[in-house]
């Protein structure tokens, strides 16, 4: 039924997928601010590295002791009761690791596959 309504508004078959979750209105209303035209193309998409896509690769206990934060807690909220200083120095070292984490990631096996 949700793929017979995605094709009477004139979606392609794969969109049906996310109106099932979603349901009819969600269909509906997508539908109506596009004219009934399928979604735009996509030119990029961006998933998290924890592990899903990628291989695990920041070691969040070196970032947390380079950070002076505890374990327990968590690193970016404590940010915001951070003094101006500390904050930046904090800021730049979790951007270092993670642009590190991104130079360095590796596809989980089957992950290219999946594209």
């Amino acid at each position: 039924v949700v793929l017979q309504r995605a094709v009477a508004v004139g979606l392609p078959a794969w969109w049906a997928a996310p109106s099932a979750r979603f349901g009819a209105p969600a269909l509906r209303a997508f539908a109506a601010t596009t004219g009934g035209r399928p979604p735009p193309r996509l030119r990029g998409v961006v998933f998290d590295m924890d592990g899903t896509l990628t291989v695990p690769n920041l070691d969040f206990g070196e970032m947390y002791r380079r950070c002076g934060v505890p374990k327990e807690k968590d690193v970016l909220a404590e940010l915001a009761f951070m003094p101006p200083q500390r904050r930046a120095e904090t800021a730049a070292i979790i951007e270092e690791m993670e642009a590190e984490g991104a130079r360095t990631m590796v596809l989980m096996p089957g992950a290219a596959e999946c594209a």
